[in-house]
């Protein structure tokens, strides 16, 4: 009984075998591709039997290049995605062979080819390869500018991003991202890719070979130009400003209210020097807003001070009255005729009601001031008016922020 059980095993491993090796070719009689032109129709069969010649002779670098090509004509043919998992599978690179295998058997599913012998089949050597590289990491790449070779270098392994854009799956780690192309600067990016998880890299347009470094100039509205060039020599520009840094050392001159300040800036490739000319500062005879702040800080404090005494006040005239035990210089006790008493509590209460006024003037000037303090200086003058009406006090601040 075991040796009919290894027996039957061995059938079925040679029967997964045979429908293997014949599965390019019932997929490759599938009509696909028809809206190929007569021409275009007949390179892409002559570069499908290419590949099915390489891959049998073991050229798989070749096929490779003939698979992509074949792509390029027409993506729709399942059997290209098969055909290009078993060219990295005979390259050793067991995480495009899967990703290849993972995009034949999504292909598949799709037309409907769930329950045929070529799902059967493909699903098997998958779930094999998920198993010898099962912490592998998805990896896409996208970029603005057309004609541009990348590829990955990591610390064993450099991998090109053939075709570009690029998806695929690599060994998690860290990598460098070149890309380069004739006529452009290399563009060095570092990425890491983690296992069982996507990245997504973008490639921005590569700068010209003759084109050092860019500018960009931003001022304020009271800035007209600036200048620019050589350190003995400067050419005057418009503000806003972008453009090329052409020397290696270039100079700017900025002229602030008679101020004027120099910057040296060097260039360096893939690099944007970005230059913000501020507003200029009010002349130190005027008053700056922190000096409004300190002012009307200060003035809170006294103000502060005041309303309290008068409260205190209040509250003394109050008890003059209450109090029923007055005793004069004499030591002798007296007391308040009616009369009396009104007016001495009328005033009280004119005293805490202007004690409170003062109070809450003092506490908006406070508040005032620590805001003030905070606030950067700016060209624009700023005004402090004290406002107090029978219903309300407090402090307005007028300016331009």
């Amino acid at each position: 009984m075991l040796a009919m059980t290894q027996h039957s095993r061995r059938l079925l491993s040679l029967l997964v075998t045979v429908l293997a090796l014949c599965l390019p070719l019932s997929l490759a009689a599938q009509p696909v591709c028809r809206s190929l032109s007569s021409d275009a129709g007949q390179r892409y069969q002559q570069l499908k039997e290419n590949a099915e010649t390489r891959i049998a002779s073991k050229s798989f670098d070749l096929a490779l290049d003939d698979l992509r090509r074949a792509r390029n004509l027409c993506a729709d043919d399942v059997a290209l995605e098969l055909g290009l998992a078993d060219v990295y599978r005979g390259l050793n690179d067991c995480n495009m062979a899967r990703f290849w295998m993972e995009r034949t058997v999504e292909h598949l599913r799709s037309n409907g080819g769930n329950s045929t012998q070529e799902m059967a089949s493909a699903l098997e050597r998958l779930t094999e390869w998920q198993s010898e590289c099962p912490e592998s990491a998805l990896l896409a790449v996208t970029g603005d500018e057309p004609e541009v070779s990348a590829e990955l270098v990591g610390s064993s392994s450099t991998l090109k991003l053939t075709p570009f854009p690029f998806e695929g799956r690599l060994t998690p780690g860290d990598y460098l991202l070149k890309a380069t192309r004739n006529g452009k600067q290399t563009l060095v990016m570092t990425l890491s890719v983690h296992a069982n998880s996507l990245t997504v890299m973008h490639v921005p347009e590569l700068l010209l070979e003759d084109v050092g470094g860019l500018l960009r100039v931003r001022c304020q509205t009271q800035i007209d130009q600036f200048e620019m060039g050589t350190e003995a020599e400067q050419v005057p520009y418009p503000c806003h400003y972008d453009g090329v840094l052409s020397n290696p050392k270039t100079f700017v001159r900025l002229e602030i209210d008679g101020a004027v300040d120099e910057e040296a800036l060097v260039r360096e490739p893939n690099h944007v020097a970005d230059l913000r000319v501020p507003v200029p500062l009010r002349e130190r005879d005027e008053f700056t807003t922190a000096d409004w702040g300190w002012l009307a800080f200060g003035s809170g404090v006294v103000l502060l001070g005041t309303g309290v005494g008068l409260q205190l006040a209040a509250l003394s005239m109050e008890a003059d009255v209450t109090d029923p035990k007055r005793v004069d210089s004499d030591g002798n006790i007296t007391s308040l005729t009616q009369a009396q008493a009104e007016h001495l509590l009328s005033r009280a209460e004119g005293v805490s009601v202007l004690g409170i006024g003062t109070m809450a003037v003092g506490g908006a000037a406070l508040v005032t001031g620590v805001v003030l303090c905070l606030l950067p200086d700016d060209p624009y003058k700023t005004q402090l008016t004290p406002m107090l009406d029978n219903q309300s006090a407090g402090i307005q601040l007028y300016g331009v922020f």
